[in-house]
């Protein structure tokens, strides 16, 4: 191998890159690719992953759920000894909590 000087660069040369008669498209100015057409489930879970703010008695509704699931939560902690099976119930309390809430907040 040459060292660096022996090394041969070339130029830029537009019109031997371009075949079709255009200038190329500078990276910077190519459009944006068409986006593909969604099915049912996009449409359904995009809107689930947005921030949606909870309006009028949505907000009234959310905090009644939420003091009747500490009620229960108070009860599950109160009666049951702290085990794994006493976490995995606490846990699956709360996911249903958060698809209640859920619900509320994404009706239609």
């Amino acid at each position: 191998m040459g060292s660096r000087d022996e090394i041969e660069t070339e130029e830029y040369d537009a019109s031997r890159l371009d075949e079709l008669g255009t200038e190329p498209t500078p990276p910077s100015e190519k459009p944006e690719p068409e986006p593909k057409r969604h099915d049912e489930d996009f449409i359904q879970f995009e809107r689930s992953f947005t921030n949606i703010k909870p309006e009028g008695d949505q907000i009234e509704r959310i905090e009644l759920l939420r003091e009747e699931y500490k009620a229960l939560l108070n009860t599950i902690c109160m009666i049951s000894d702290r085990t794994p099976n006493r976490t995995i119930a606490l846990r699956k309390l709360e996911e249903s909590l958060m698809y209640a809430v859920k619900n509320i907040v994404l009706e239609a």
